[in-house]
């Protein structure tokens, strides 16, 4: 009877073990999923944009100087055979020409305007092409982005103001802190057959990030066209 009583607690005991053992392991699987490291893809599409980096077009030669090409105007195809290329689908960070516009990355820059514009640091900087519904392109944008910078969008804004004040023609009118621009915002323009430059703060987040800087024609901005 002792025997069998024994022998009855040493398979208890060994059942216990294997019981307390695999639920151990079933654990261990289990924290260990848990803790996997998330993949860190969306948070790297969120600092490193998908497509190219392009060198950056000299947009602005032709406004601030006597030389230079004035790109508005131009198809895709056209333009891309002008400025060397690279404003293709498979570089952009967004493209849909549904929607009349195709967006691209600069990377990061200390200045705008091919050396122009000076700004605090280097920035992440877009290019946005906005075209007519018949493929043209009537409007640029540049996005200067936050990054890591500690600097004011103030900083970034005013410096292509004052590029902008100084380079164009002496025709064109400034206006400061345009009501419905915002804070900040400046805006040149001439006569109707001329051009409207705008600067200005995207600023959905309290930070005053991104500065927008765009170049159009008159009459495409204000629809006389």
């Amino acid at each position: 009877m002792k025997r069998t009583m024994t022998l009855a607690a040493l398979l208890a005991a060994v059942i216990w073990t294997a019981a307390l053992t695999g639920c151990a392991e079933n654990s261990g699987d289990n924290s260990s999923k848990e803790n996997e490291p998330v993949s860190s893809q969306s948070d790297d599409s969120a600092v490193t944009p998908e497509g190219a980096v392009l060198g950056e077009t000299d947009l602005m030669q032709c406004f601030l100087t006597s030389e230079g090409t004035n790109y508005l105007g131009m198809t895709l195809d056209e333009f891309n055979a002008a400025a060397g290329g690279g404003y293709t689908e498979e570089n952009s960070v967004e493209y849909d020409l549904g929607y009349n516009y195709a967006k691209f990355y600069y990377g990061e820059l200390d200045s705008i305007f091919c050396g122009r514009a000076k700004l605090p640091e280097k920035l992440p900087v877009y290019c946005m092409l906005t075209l007519k519904d018949d493929g043209r392109i009537k409007k640029f944008t540049y996005y200067i982005e936050q990054g890591e910078t500690d600097h004011s969008s103030a900083e970034v804004s005013d410096s292509i103001a004052r590029c902008l004040a100084a380079s164009l023609p002496e025709d064109y009118n400034a206006e400061y802190d345009v009501i419905q621009l915002g804070k900040g915002s400046a805006r040149f323009a001439n006569t109707a057959d001329g051009y409207v430059f705008t600067v200005e703060h995207n600023d959905l987040d309290g930070s005053g990030f991104p500065v927008l800087m765009s170049l159009e024609s008159y009459k495409d901005k204000y629809g006389m066209e």
